[in-house]
């Protein structure tokens, strides 16, 4: 009886923490919301513009190893933080000296000391809303035109380690521009705008090549909040206002793959995709959104299970800024009052763990051909969970090649001319693939394939 009793309390503990929501150290932001989150050398930066932690003066930055909270002295407000070399830059807003160094808008923390980049801007309502690393430069996008001197800068400036430079900026806009990421070598920028160096389309999304701006095909059709690059899945997801992009029905969030846009799913959000992350292999997303494009309830996050958007048991009281993932839990910072439920009481910042083992996937409606040129496969058998038998219609030299649907390559098999492929699938965990067969560089046939 005792061992029945303790299997069934193991059992329930378990259960519980497959996935849950947890606070960190209870804490408290006093002043604004904290809005941004970035991991450097093993250390949560929280930036925004809060002036308290748990009753601690905390001047819009405050470091989480996990455990406990610690400031960084000297500091203000905060939009964005990257790494540049053996420096942080904090950019942001509404201030002229960091611990009396000229850094207007933008600064470097260097071995526990502010330095300046040239001064930064010097009108002292600029702003600097994202910043990027590529290589040795430093990319700094927002609401200003003059950087360390160098005027005309139309809200987008290059730091090469010495002084600024002009690449052209942005225009036609409503807004600045909000972020700055590097996708694939390039420099890619998003916000409200509609040109690029004065005359290149650039609707709410720019793109840098090196030495151009060159225009994205198929954007978004309203503001762009959030771009993320994903390395595993190949894509930049982006996130925020619009409704459709390319013409296609996209509430919200999208992908792009290097050359065009395309909707991750028809059903987007009802509101504000504010920030995009990846955890356990999955897109996740958060904002202003309470519901999905199809009025179901989604309050403020939601996980793509690769067919259909997913709740967070309960999800989140409030508008989520930004998310990132550190020592294996994915943590939101925004305007957040509770996690999970109403009962479980939140000040600024979430933290959601979900085990490994618990992640699911959802099974499509339909399984057949998602396209058909001039081959066609069938698989067998489907679903499957140790090998997966790929009969072709003809004999052809290709490939094989199996997807996550989010686009990651698992799994890769040449046919060597058989009309007859088995595939080991042993090692693919549950959910939904893509079997794709592949000649001479082209996309012939593709099916689905349920993996057990």
């Amino acid at each position: 009886m005792k061992e029945f009793f303790f299997l069934m309390m193991f059992s329930a503990f378990f259960a519980s923490a497959q996935s849950q929501w947890s606070s960190c150290d209870d804490a408290t932001f006093v002043g604004l919301s904290p809005q941004v989150l970035e991991v450097v050398d093993d250390t949560l930066i929280v930036g925004g513009f809060f002036n308290s932690v748990n009753n601690a003066g905390y001047d819009g930055i405050a470091k989480w190893n996990g455990q406990e909270w610690s400031d960084l002295p000297n500091s203000q407000g905060v939009e964005d933080i990257v790494q540049y070399g053996d420096s942080i830059i904090f950019a942001g807003g509404f201030y002229e000296q960091l611990d009396n160094e000229e850094c207007g808008a933008i600064g470097a923390f260097f071995n526990g000391e502010w330095k300046g980049l040239d001064g930064g801007a010097s009108s002292p309502s600029a702003i600097v809303s994202g910043v990027a690393v590529l290589g040795d430069q430093l990319i700094a996008v927002g609401s200003f035109n003059e950087m360390g001197g160098v005027e005309s800068l139309w809200r987008v400036a290059m730091w090469d380690g010495q002084s600024w430079n002009d690449i052209g900026g942005v225009s036609g806009f409503i807004g600045e521009p909000r972020k700055a990421v590097i996708y694939n070598g390039e420099i890619f920028i998003c916000g409200d705008f509609s040109l690029a160096d004065g005359n290149v389309p650039s609707p709410n999304l720019a793109r840098w090549n090196g030495s151009e701006w060159v225009e994205v095909l198929s954007g978004p059709s309203s503001t762009v909040l959030e771009i993320y690059p994903s390395i595993d899945h190949g894509y930049m997801y982006i996130g925020g206002l619009f409704t459709n992009i390319g013409g296609e029905s996209s509430p919200g969030i999208a992908k792009f793959d290097g050359v065009n846009t395309f909707p991750i799913s028809p059903v987007g959000f009802n509101d504000a995709a504010n920030a995009i992350c990846v955890y356990r292999d999955q897109i996740y997303a958060a904002g202003n959104f309470t519901q999905l494009s199809d009025g179901t309830e989604m309050n403020h996050i939601s996980r793509f299970d690769g067919v259909h958007w997913q709740p967070l048991e309960g999800g989140i009281g409030g508008n989520v800024f930004d998310l990132a993932v550190y020592q294996d839990q994915l943590y939101a910072v925004g305007a957040i009052a509770w996690a999970g439920s109403e009962d479980f009481e939140i000040d600024g910042i979430a933290r959601w763990f979900m085990h490994p083992d618990s992640v699911t996937w959802g099974v499509p409606d339909h399984i057949g051909d998602i396209e058909f040129n001039e081959r066609h496969i069938t698989l067998f058998p489907n679903p499957g969970k140790s090998q997966c038998i790929v009969i072709n219609e003809s004999l052809i030299d290709g490939l094989l090649a199996i997807t996550t649907s989010n686009g990651k390559e698992v799994l890769r098999e040449p046919t060597c001319g058989r009309r007859e492929t088995e595939l080991n699938i042993s090692s693919l965990k549950s959910g939904v693939y893509l079997v794709h067969l592949i000649e001479q560089g082209t996309i012939r046939a593709t099916q689905r394939l349920i993996v057990e």
